[in-house]
């Protein structure tokens, strides 16, 4: 009965993805936005993951940024391609296999998301840290005799 059931969700999710890869073409992948979308809609077929758990982690991609986004951007097309390319090259080839290599795919690029918003907020939570530590360098830096006017004397 497990198998049974383990066939049926990769089946169905493999259905749901190629739904979603239907538009593929239509996708302006140069766009972060609708690179972000469609890779949210390709992610939809997962569903053993409570939608709010879903919300709250694009909610935290989406809010990266800098470096962190653009790498994300660069993770997010990445899947959406590799993912199209093995739907394309899968005419003829086992269903089961081609869901096992297309969950496969956006499992690594979920999990290479995961570790960038876990650095980011790591990066946040530390980032109080940083910013005293530099206003600690700042202040020792200044000369010795000015660093005492920032300072109340007590008598």
């Amino acid at each position: 009965m497990a198998e049974f059931d383990s066939a049926n969700y990769m089946l169905t999710c493999l259905i749901h993805i190629q739904r979603a890869d239907s538009d593929f073409h239509s996708i302006d992948f140069t766009n972060v936005n609708s690179t972000f979308l469609h890779f949210r809609e390709l992610c939809a077929a997962f569903g053993d993951i409570p939608q709010h758990m879903i919300d709250e982690f694009f909610d935290d991609v989406n809010a990266l940024s800098g470096a962190a986004k653009d790498e994300a951007y660069e993770v997010l097309r990445q899947a959406c391609g590799g993912v199209h390319d093995i739907l394309v090259k899968s005419k003829g080839r086992d269903p089961w296999d081609t869901a096992m290599e297309v969950v496969g795919r956006l499992d690594e690029a979920i999990m290479n998301l995961v570790e960038m918003v876990d650095g980011a907020a790591e990066e946040r939570e530390g980032g109080g840290k940083l910013l005293r530590n530099q206003r600690i360098k700042e202040q020792i830096s200044k000369d010795p005799a000015s660093r005492s006017s920032d300072y109340e004397i007590l008598g």
